[in-house]
């Protein structure tokens, strides 16, 4: 027997100063330049049988799976973050053969190109196209997610929101804004005092043939210092928009049906019948009384409008030296016609790429147009052509 063992990476500092009792949001971490990886500063403590894909086997993983199932009393259903840069087909047709009886909901996460060379342009389109596909033959709903406005060979343009002044580049910061809608929007079936179950929050977004959804934040949901919901609503710009989209080339106007999970703020009914009066369409919202927390280790992200209780004063500016604490946020799901436009013009796109020029990934044009042909089929569930039937 032969016995090795590896050196254990030292801890980052940010860790043993949380386990010392240290005051860290005092102290600057330099998170941007010193973080290895999301590991580096998490709190929370896994089950020492958690697996993260890409460490082991498919077989293993599939151990695993099977075994946090056998401990649930009731398994409601699975979430599934997919990185675009690693197949993982095995898992998930595992999952949807295993279990197709529960609700599946994959969340594709597209990082931004981090080169301009053509050729790798056009790898990464298609490893998202791929990526794209699979979850949307072996899941309930899909959700493409991303800080990127769209799908392209050209350099990546960022998703402008308001009050945030992140590096698209900085996936300290990107990771934030997702990882800050995923724990929102799940929030609805997460919390002890709500009845809604992962069915209950889903499923108006999977009639009709519908697979995919768009989603959307606010963040902060801008209320302003001493002012009423309603006078805020009543008072704000409309042509500021009150959610901005995190799914690449999906539009979220013209919704059939849209769900969406409010925290931190008091008078969510009044946000609820403005919603409806202004999009004019079927929905749901549900409200969660506690903010978004906002302390170390979250980036430092706010505009100098945002207050440290998350407040937006476009006439004022946060001291130096005092950082966001926590603050309101909206994020939403969309069943819209801005689905299928996406799904059309990522074929389209997909559709002038050349795989035999594409080297190390082992594409055959044959296979590939015909994930593009289902993915027509299923851009034609979310097109305008199939409003009559939803209505």
């Amino acid at each position: 027997m032969e016995k090795v063992e590896s050196q254990k990476p030292m801890p980052h500092s940010f860790l043993t100063d949380l386990d010392a009792g240290v005051d860290i949001n005092s102290k600057d971490y330099d998170f941007e330049s010193s973080l290895r990886g999301w590991g580096d500063i998490l709190r929370s403590r896994l089950h020492p049988r958690s697996l993260a894909l890409g460490q082991t086997s498919a077989q293993d993983i599939e151990d695993e799976i099977r075994f946090f199932v056998e401990e649930c009393d009731n398994v409601q259903g699975f979430h599934i973050l997919c990185d675009t840069s690693e197949y993982h087909g095995d898992i998930l047709s595992y999952i949807d053969d295993e279990f197709s009886s529960k609700c599946r909901v994959t969340f594709p996460l597209f990082p931004a190109k981090e080169t301009l060379q053509w050729k790798d342009s056009a790898s990464w389109l298609m490893s998202c196209f791929s990526s794209l596909h699979l979850a949307g033959t072996s899941s309930s709903l899909t959700v493409p997610l991303s800080c990127i406005q769209e799908f392209t060979l050209k350099p990546d343009i960022k998703r402008e929101l308001p009050y945030l002044v992140y590096d698209l580049n900085q996936a300290y910061h990107t990771s934030a804004i997702l990882a800050s809608y995923l724990d929102t929007i799940t929030l609805s079936y997460r919390t002890h005092d709500k009845a809604h179950s992962i069915n209950d929050a889903y499923a108006g977004l999977t009639v009709k043939g519908w697979r995919f959804s768009g989603a959307s934040v606010n963040l902060p949901f801008p209320l302003q210092p001493g002012v009423s919901v309603r006078k805020f609503l009543e008072e704000r710009d409309e042509a500021e928009l009150l959610w901005y989209g995190l799914s690449p080339n999906v539009a979220l106007d013209n919704a059939w049906y849209q769900t969406f999970v409010l925290r931190g703020v008091a008078d969510s009914s009044v946000v609820s019948e403005y919603i409806r009066f202004l999009s004019n369409t079927t929905m749901s919202l549900h409200s969660i009384e506690a903010p978004l927390p906002t302390l170390t280790p979250y980036p430092r992200i706010f505009s100098s409008h945002v207050s440290m209780r998350g407040s937006v004063d476009k006439s004022a500016s946060r001291m130096d030296g005092f950082h966001v604490q926590s603050t309101p946020m909206l994020a939403g799901l969309h069943a819209c016609p801005g689905v299928g436009d996406m799904l059309k013009s990522f074929c389209s796109l997909i559709s002038k790429i050349d795989v035999r020029k594409l080297t190390g990934l082992e594409l055959d044009k044959d296979i590939v147009n015909e994930k593009i042909e289902e993915m027509d089929q299923w851009s034609s569930a979310h097109s305008l052509d199939a409003e009559d039937d939803v209505l």
